[in-house]
Order: C-alpha cells, then sequence, then structure tokens
C-alpha cells in the first residue's frame, strides 16, 4: 500500500507571490485594457475582412480567421500571468490613463 502523496491537496500556485487588494485592481484594470484593445483589432480585421467579401467562400475565410483568434485569446488563462511586478503594472496603468 502506498502512502498518499503529500502535495496531493497544495494549491498548485504555493510560491507565487500574494497580492494585495490594490494589486489586483490594477492587475485587472490593466489586464480588461489589454483585452480591450485586442478584440478591437480583432473586431476592426473581420470588419476589413467581411467588407472585401466578393465569393461566397470568404465567409469561411472570416469564419476560421475568427475561430483562431477565439482560440489565441483566452482571458481566462492570461489573468494568472498579470502583474508579476506590481510597481511596473502600476506605472503602467498610470501611462494608460494619459
Amino acid at each position: 500500500m502506498r502512502a498518499p502523496n503529500r502535495t496531493q491537496n497544495v494549491y498548485p500556485y504555493q510560491n507565487e507571490p500574494s497580492w494585495s487588494r490594490s494589486q489586483k485592481a490594477i492587475a485587472r484594470k490593466v489586464f480588461d485594457a489589454a483585452l480591450k484593445r485586442e478584440l478591437q483589432e480583432i473586431m476592426r480585421q473581420a470588419k476589413r475582412m467581411a467588407n472585401q467579401m466578393k465569393e461566397p467562400a470568404d465567409v469561411w475565410a472570416l469564419e476560421r480567421y475568427l475561430t483562431q483568434r477565439r482560440k489565441d485569446t483566452r482571458p481566462e488563462l492570461r489573468f494568472s500571468f498579470v502583474a508579476a511586478d506590481a510597481d511596473a503594472w502600476q506605472t503602467l496603468v498610470r501611462r494608460s490613463n494619459h
């Protein structure tokens, strides 16, 4: 009989620094702004592609583009990587507000 694995119930990110509420709020603000810019660019490109459609097959090219961008844009995974250095993110937030 094997002994239970001691790391089984350990939070997988225990070595990451804990963030204060203000750091989390700043990280969320920066992340949301970046995601908004990315989605706006996707919209601009999709509109460009739609306006240039000449053939029925062009619909599927637009669908492939949107599908790939959806796969590339996975905000639920990326937020965990935002704000490794809270001071740097605070600087970014200040710059983005100007």
